[in-house]
């Protein structure tokens, strides 16, 4: 009967009647198989893992049914896991190719690339190998090599499905979300079938704001393969979208009530806290929030990362601000040094950046950090010099090295897709990475001619908007998501800042969030007359505005939107939950000329 319901495409009915059958039934190898590949199909990540592991312990010499428990687990984000599992198995070219996929997710790159190497030099097809290898290397500071791998592959012109969705997959993470567009759409001509690459291609119309056609995506996947939890997520974002609060709420919920991985139901809490704010409802946002932070921090806590860590380099940093600067080197960059765009993150940084690169002298960069990556590159093998001698140990470099340094910058830049060209003929590189805001000293030594945008927010908002994020689980989300941390984060920042604002290292101009919203033509005149640049229309057209931008930040939904004020403010309508951090941050606050928390209705 279980088979039959599977070959009608009754799959519900097939696990209603797998759940009926005793404990002995169930554990024949075949039946609990099909059960968990059906678990997979209808959205119970963890009825699936958990019936693979029954698998797998049932038949530990199977290796076929290991790589694919191996499969499920990398899906669901346990890499450790995984590899441990594929490490004790039989070496074969299948499950080399999984293990270094477990090792780039465990940030193991170098022995992914190795392990990817012996792979394609044994394989008979290529293609889907070299791509894996591509993201490795992309993720190893090889961008330049990560992105002749990919030319290698698609002069090939491949068609099938596997590789088509792998490439859409890897150029959406080298932000080339056009490109991604392309492959994607290529896959489903291959794969009609599949589900995901339906609904990741959604996705992608949903980031650059293209939200007709991502509804009308949506409209196809729900008629074609039913309501997945993935597809109702991306719904849940685009009701956000359009304002539509409480169709949004009633998703929402609906949809935490479904069987889904704990990274997904994170972004839920968090997209419906997103949800209330925008709704006006500070107390509800707040509960959201809080319970989907309280998931990622034991995401994070399983990863081995915890709050405090990123904060802890911080108060490091603001020691040594405030020990005399030393000069700069005296040799300066053979090209128009770049414009550093900084800030505290959720300070208006994206908002400056979308405006400013409409400019037509002004090419923008968004936050693919080659600065750091040229140090990393340049640092490797050297035992004079820490890997990441950043910021008690630059000293030890010499001008000479910081000229190098300076080289092996554009090289980055250019691996990033920047036609150098375009800025020795005249144009600036806009670099925009908020929290370059703490490492200004270092950016002076590489760029002493260089030219900084700081960008000013609230300090109590941008903490509230920051709790608010989902952001990727890193040490700096950490903080994110605890209110006291985050706190202190943007408490840090503005210290470091403001030990700067008198004697800056280089040449700087601020704009402040809430002036850009209120009039953005008088809040960058100043900017580009600080860039020697003319005033141009094209930086408040809308229109430009509303243009397929590739950003992997929280705020690239925003800036496909017009320019609104309703962001300011907010921390005053959740005082009762915000008061230990207020306190915190009212010395930085009125330093920064931002009103007191003792005077009341001002903000």
């Amino acid at each position: 009967m279980m088979m039959q319901a599977v070959k009608l495409g009754q799959f519900q009915r097939a696990l209603r009647h797998f759940e009926g059958l005793t404990s002995q039934e169930q554990d024949h190898p075949t039946i609990l198989e099909l059960a968990a590949t059906l678990y997979g199909r209808t959205g119970d990540p963890e009825r699936e893992v958990l019936l693979w592991q029954r698998l797998w312990a049932q038949c530990p010499a199977d290796d076929r049914i290991g790589r694919q428990y191996a499969t499920v687990l990398l899906n669901q984000g346990l890499a450790a896991k995984a590899a441990a599992l594929l490490e004790a198995l039989s070496p074969t070219q299948a499950g080399a190719v999984l293990l270094a996929r477990a090792y780039v997710q465990l940030r193991r790159y170098p022995e992914a690339i190795g392990l990817l190497v012996e792979a394609r030099a044994r394989a008979d097809v290529v293609e889907p190998i070299l791509v894996l290898e591509a993201q490795a290397r992309y993720r190893n500071d090889e961008r330049q090599h990560a992105r002749a791998l990919l030319d290698q592959v698609a002069a090939t012109d491949p068609h099938d499905g596997p590789t088509t969705r792998a490439l859409g997959h890897i150029w959406h993470e080298l932000l080339g979300i056009q490109q991604a567009i392309y492959w994607f759409e290529r896959a489903l001509v291959a794969q009609p079938d599949d589900v995901d690459t339906w609904e990741v291609l959604a996705s992608c119309f949903e980031q650059i704001g293209a939200y007709a056609r991502a509804q009308t995506l949506v409209n196809a996947i729900r008629e074609r393969f039913g309501a997945t939890v993935s597809l109702q997520c991306l719904e849940l974002r685009l009701l956000r979208h359009r304002g539509a609060h409480d169709e949004a709420r009633e998703l929402g919920t609906q949809v935490l009530e479904r069987p889904m991985t704990v990274a997904v139901r994170r972004a839920v809490l968090l997209e419906l806290a997103q949800v209330e704010q925008r709704a006006g409802d500070s107390d509800r946002a707040f509960v959201w929030a809080s319970e989907g932070n309280a998931l990622a921090k034991a995401q994070l806590a399983q990863q081995g990362v915890r709050t405090g860590q990123f904060n802890q380099g911080l108060r490091r940093v603001l020691d040594l601000v405030r020990r005399p600067f030393a000069a700069a080197p005296a040799r300066r960059s053979n090209r128009p040094a770049p414009v550093f765009l900084v800030g505290v993150p959720r300070s208006g940084t994206t908002l400056t950046q979308q405006m400013l690169q409409a400019h037509p002298a002004l090419i923008g960069l968004d936050e693919t950090d080659p600065a750091t990556r040229a140090l990393r590159r340049f640092c490797r093998g050297r035992p004079d010099v820490a890997q990441a001698p950043y910021p008690d140990r630059i000293a030890r470099l010499t001008p000479d090295d910081w000229h190098r340094l300076r080289a092996a910058y554009w090289e980055e830049v250019a691996a990033d897709g920047i036609d150098l060209e375009r800025i020795d003929a005249g144009g600036r590189l806009l670099d925009k990475l908020p929290l370059s805001i703490v490492r200004l000293q270092w950016l002076a030594r590489l760029f002493p001619d260089a030219q900084v945008i700081v960008c000013l927010r609230d300090p109590r908002d941008a903490a509230w908007s920051n709790f608010l994020q989902d952001y990727p689980l890193n040490a700096f989300a950490a903080e994110a998501t605890d209110l006291d941390q985050i706190a202190e984060l943007v408490d840090l920042v503005y210290q470091i800042w403001l030990a700067w604002r008198d004697t800056p290292p280089l040449s700087m101009v601020e704009v402040r969030y809430e002036a850009l919203t209120d009039n953005p033509q008088v809040a960058l005149t100043p900017v580009l007359d600080a860039l020697e640049l003319p005033f141009d229309e094209a930086v408040l057209s809308v229109a430009r505005r509303r243009q397929a931008r590739d950003s992997p930040t929280p705020s690239y939904h925003d800036v496909t939107r017009p320019i609104y004020g309703h962001a300011r403010g907010r921390w005053r309508a959740l005082q009762s939950h915000l008061a230990p951090i207020v306190g915190r941050l009212e010395a930085v606050s009125v330093a920064l000329g931002y009103p007191s928390a003792l005077t009341p209705g001002v903000g």
